[in-house]
């Protein structure tokens, strides 16, 4: 098992997902509130998801992110539409080794909009933000480049 071989090498698993529409040009983040447990975190953005525990499949943790997260509806919604797309591997600011997999859920403009509009059940907000946006705002900063590997990801869209 995938996780199981990353686990026993002292790896943290995390999976997140980029929430966009059909042309990648707005995306739906989740904004850490005041009290998040990482001082240096608190207020950035980050995409949805979190840890993968020990014995979890990887597509499992990320339902059941999504399911803590966001509303039902929105939840059901993004989960079906996800798709991975690769893996980063990083020292965090805590100086543990991780290994993040991204996926993204690509849903109509209306859909999007839509969940936005619903309330989160973590964090401080949603933040539905344009493509330009993206880049410069207060992002958590063991996620950076892959936020930037994103975006090159998807240049040709």
């Amino acid at each position: 098992m995938f996780s199981k071989f990353l686990i026993e090498e002292k790896y943290y698993l995390y999976s997140a997902v980029v929430i966009t529409n059909p042309s990648r040009t707005f995306f739906y983040l989740q904004q850490k509130d005041e009290g998040y447990q990482i001082e240096s975190f608190r207020l950035s953005y980050c995409f949805f998801g979190g840890r993968i525990e020990e014995g979890e499949e990887e597509k499992d943790s990320l339902r059941r992110e999504l399911f803590e997260e966001l509303e039902s509806i929105a939840a059901d919604l993004v989960f079906k539409n996800s798709k991975r797309l690769f893996y980063d591997c990083f020292t965090n600011i805590l100086g543990r080794k991780c290994r993040f997999l991204l996926y993204e859920s690509v849903i109509s403009d209306k859909n999007l909009e839509e969940i936005s509009t619903l309330p989160v059940k973590e964090g401080k907000r949603g933040f539905l933000c344009k493509r330009e946006e993206l880049l410069i705002i207060p992002f958590i900063s063991d996620l950076k480049n892959t936020r930037r590997r994103y975006l090159k990801f998807i240049e040709n869209y």
